[in-house]
């Protein structure tokens, strides 16, 4: 078998040296599989055993070489495998471990082949060199006017210029207020709770300061009114609300509770206050 040299232009970090072949591993495995050499005269071993010496000899493993050097020989492997071991020709059995390592194979052409790509890309930016902008010109220095030589055409002039040099101003946006009274916080109320127990902070999660002040506010007097019952376990965690009364009783409550605000308004009388919170129940406090 003649011995197939390769220039000295195409040197890898580790060659392969053995009476059939001098070159880098994948180009070894090219010419197998295109059958320029006959895999049954290559040492695999001498081949492995080329590659531990070198190992060895490295001040510094390279993994992504190392991982190569894998996925090459257990392709040269499964190659000399097949060519020694006889093949039963009526057997209808896919190999799928020859066919996921070709895949791989494969793959990793692609990615060798890109890598080289991109090395030469990175070789032809390292000998280019940006073009420099131009100096830009120098400015005229401003023309001073003294006193009596202004006119009024000159101010006119220099007064539009002056608005043109001027930035555009941000466009006026309109604040909207929201209106969110006891009324529809007392509503909202209930059709959340739905005749359920649920989260107080699961619900206004979200609400913005007024609309959480009249919400809260809403479940304080439907608390005070015997209409729900909310409980906390202490200071700062969560209230559980649980409606003790059908919605259309707070409905007809709120009705009437509109009303006696509306009348202490006009008549400039204290509006109700919240009684204050009922405590005793070990460490759960029932407001």
């Amino acid at each position: 078998m003649p011995r197939v040299d390769v220039a000295a232009s195409a040197v890898q970090p580790y060659r392969v040296s053995i009476p059939q072949f001098d070159g880098p591993l994948d180009l070894l495995l090219q010419l197998i599989e295109r059958n320029k050499l006959d895999i049954t005269h290559v040492s695999l071993a001498a081949v492995a055993d080329q590659y531990l010496d070198y190992l060895r000899s490295s001040a510094q493993v390279d993994t992504d070489e190392l991982a190569e050097f894998v996925v090459v020989g257990a392709r040269l492997l499964l190659i000399k495998s097949r060519a020694l071991l006889p093949r039963n020709d009526e057997a209808d059995v896919d190999d799928e471990a020859a066919v996921d390592l070709t895949r791989r194979l494969r793959a990793y052409d692609a990615f060798r082949r890109a890598a080289d790509a991109l090395r030469a890309r990175e070789e032809t930016g390292e000998r280019s060199y940006p073009r420099l902008l131009p100096p830009a010109p120098e400015s005229a220095p401003p023309q001073i006017i003294g006193p009596g030589e202004t006119t009024l055409p000159m101010l006119q002039v220099a007064y539009q210029q002056a608005l043109t040099r001027r930035p555009p101003s941000a466009p006026h946006g309109t604040l909207v207020r929201e209106v969110w009274t006891m009324r529809s916080a007392w509503r909202w109320l209930w059709d959340a709770l739905g005749g359920g127990q649920r989260s107080f902070q699961t619900m206004v999660a979200g609400f913005r300061r007024p609309r959480l002040v009249a919400t809260f506010l809403a479940l304080l007097e439907s608390s005070r009114l015997g209409l729900l019952r909310t409980e906390q376990a202490e200071a700062y965690a969560e209230i559980r609300v649980e409606p003790t009364a059908s919605r259309d009783e707070a409905m007809e409550r709120v009705e009437t509770l509109g009303e006696e605000w509306a009348s202490s308004r006009r008549s400039g009388a204290e509006p109700v206050r919240c009684a204050p919170p009922e405590s005793g129940q070990g460490r759960k406090a029932v407001i």
